[in-house]
């Protein structure tokens, strides 16, 4: 995201401004059309109209990388190889259990094998 402001030691500028008054860079005087000062006030609006303090947008991004981007299963081959390895014992055990519940061959046995396939 393209940063409006700067910090400098702790006193906060409008970038485009270069430390002049509003009525000294103002583009269009009545509409603020194409004013960087407007455009930063309309990105500060977009971030209050969300209603959340700027920790909490920060905690939400972090939450959501560690969820979607970070350690995912599903971004390493060799773990999903692993995964379905898992899963196809599970369902054949699964399979077999059911058999020795009945002591024969049932249809979801049958079923859990041909998915197995």
């Amino acid at each position: 995201m393209e940063r409006l402001t700067i910090n400098h030691n702790n006193w906060w500028e409008i970038k485009e401004t270069n430390s002049q008054d509003c009525k000294d860079i103002c583009v269009e005087p009545i509409s603020c059309i194409g004013c960087p000062v407007q455009k930063s006030f309309d990105r500060l609006a977009t971030y209050v109209d969300t209603g959340l303090e700027p920790e909490e947008i920060i905690l939400l991004k972090q939450n959501f990388e560690r969820k979607v981007c970070t350690g995912c299963w599903l971004k390493d081959g060799a773990k999903i190889s692993e995964n379905i390895g898992e899963l196809k014992m599970l369902l054949e055990q699964a399979a077999e259990e059911i058999e020795n519940c009945y002591g024969r061959e049932t249809a979801l046995s049958e079923r859990i094998r041909e998915q197995l396939k």
